[in-house]
This record gives structure tokens, sequence and C-alpha cells, in this order.
């Protein structure tokens, strides 16, 4: 299978640096190395744009003995290859992979990384960032904003600068350090989110949201889960739902504000004092 490998580490001012290792295997010397042969690496330039294409050996019958499979000891013939790019840091970059991860480090112009199946990590983003898989996790540290798709993975926002969002069909999203406004969702999995100093909107289908330190417009919203936020100022609105699940809002100190209360089966309890106008 294909396992690209993209590192722009802008060591190159002004130049682009590829370097591709190919990784051939097979129960013998002779077939790995025919494989590794047959494996090209082509580099292009169309319209400004820097092409790099590997084409794999085409589809080949292998004679395999019983025994041999039964052994265990057989190894499949296969090809890897991995690209190492390095370019110039504020150099716009696309990266797009079939079936491969994607690793940036330290780029400081916009980023689009696409992968169908494979994972995407981008450390110490200069500019804005866009990854979307389909089968993989993504982890993020950006100083720009962010935009985050995964169908079948979990989202990790290490620290970003600017407005974050997020969305995943099956996994878990993180998010450690936010300076800006967030837009989170998931079907079916956990969010976490340590601070959101300009608000947050979070929604998921069957899972909890964890909030440490909300503020600004708090929108949480879970069918079957549970919430547990912590408000502080400066605080605008909140809205808290959960159609299925315990909802646990903690109100820093000092901080006024109206509360409404509504639950069809279930308690309602508070540890601060209240000023009572209706209840029912």
């Amino acid at each position: 299978g294909t396992h690209p490998s993209r590192r722009p580490t802008g060591r190159a001012p002004g130049r682009i640096r590829v370097t591709a290792l190919k990784i051939a295997r097979g129960n013998d010397r002779r077939t790995a190395e025919e494989f590794a042969r047959e494996t090209n690496v082509t580099l292009s330039t169309e319209g400004g744009r820097c092409r790099i294409q590997v084409r794999y050996p085409q589809r080949r019958q292998v004679k395999v003995g019983l025994w041999e499979m039964m052994s265990g000891e057989y190894e499949f013939p296969g090809v890897e290859v991995r690209l190492t790019l390095e370019v110039p840091r504020s150099l716009p970059i696309n990266l797009r992979s079939t079936s491969g991860d994607l690793l940036t480090q330290e780029m400081a112009g916009r980023q689009e990384l696409d992968t169908t199946s494979g994972e995407i990590e981008v450390n110490e983003a200069g500019g804005p960032v866009r990854a979307t898989t389909t089968s993989g996790d993504v982890r993020v540290s950006a100083r720009g904003w962010a935009r985050l798709r995964s169908v079948s993975g979990s989202l990790l926002a290490d620290a970003v600068g600017g407005p974050l969002d997020a969305h995943t069909t099956s996994g878990e999203l993180v998010v450690r350090v936010a300076e800006d406004s967030l837009d989170l969702g998931t079907v079916s999995g956990d969010i976490r989110v340590h601070r959101a100093p300009r608000g947050i909107v979070a929604s998921t289908t069957s899972g909890q949201i964890e909030t440490r330190e909300a503020a600004g417009v708090v929108r949480l919203s879970t069918s079957s889960g549970d919430v547990d936020v912590r408000l502080v100022e400066p605080l605008a609105r909140v809205e808290v739902t959960s159609s299925s699940g315990d909802i646990s809002a903690r109100l820093a100190g000092g901080l006024r504000c109206d509360v409404e209360l509504r639950t069809s089966n279930g308690t309602l309890d508070t540890s601060v004092p209240l000023d009572v106008r209706t209840m029912s």
C-alpha cells in the first residue's frame, strides 16, 4: 500500500527539495528488487505548481504454495514510498494523498491538506490551515484559523490562535489551547475543551461535552450524554441542552446572570444563592 509522508521543513530558501525513499518487501530479494525498480517517482512543474507523482507496479500474479501460506513465513510483495519535501516557509502548500499520512512543520503560509486514508499532523503553522481526511486522525497547532474535518477519526487541536471549525463523524474532539471562537461537532464521540475564551458552539449526538473554562457566547448540546461546563467572565449568553443526560454548570465566583432551568424527567439542583422569580 501507499504511505506518502510529506514534511515541508523550509530549509532551502527559494528552492524545493524532494527526497523519495522506497521501501520494498518480498519473500525473496529478487522480488523485492523488481518491485522497487518498477516504482517510479517523477517531478514536474505545471502552471507554477510542483507536481510529484508515484507510479507503483501494475497488477502481477504471485504464486504462493499452500504450505508457505500456512507456515506464516511468507511475506507478500509490496512497496511503500515516503516523500520528504523541503520548501520555503512562506510558500502556500496544497498536499493531497490517496492513501498516506501528511505531516508539516513550521510552515508560515496557507496550508490545505487532504488524504483519503491517512493521518494529518500540522505543527506550528503560521498561516491558516484546512485539513480533511476520510479515515484518520488530525492533529494541529496553528497561530491562525483552522478548519478540520474527518469522517472516521479523532480531531486534536493543541493550540489554535484563530477561529477553529472542527467536525468529525466518529471520533473524539479535543481542544487544548484556543484563543478565539470554537465551532465543534461530532456525531459519535466526546468533546473536551480546556479553554474557550471567546465563545463556543459544540454539539454531539452520542457523547459527552466537557469545557473547563468558557466565556462569551456558549451553546452546548448533546442528544445522549452528559455536559460539564465551567462559565467565566465575560459572559454573553449560555444555552446548554441534553435530551438524555446530566448537565453540570459551574459558575465562576462573582458571576451575575439570569438562570433558567428546565427538565422533562429529572432533578434540578443548585448550590448558589438564587432570587427565584418563577418555578413550576
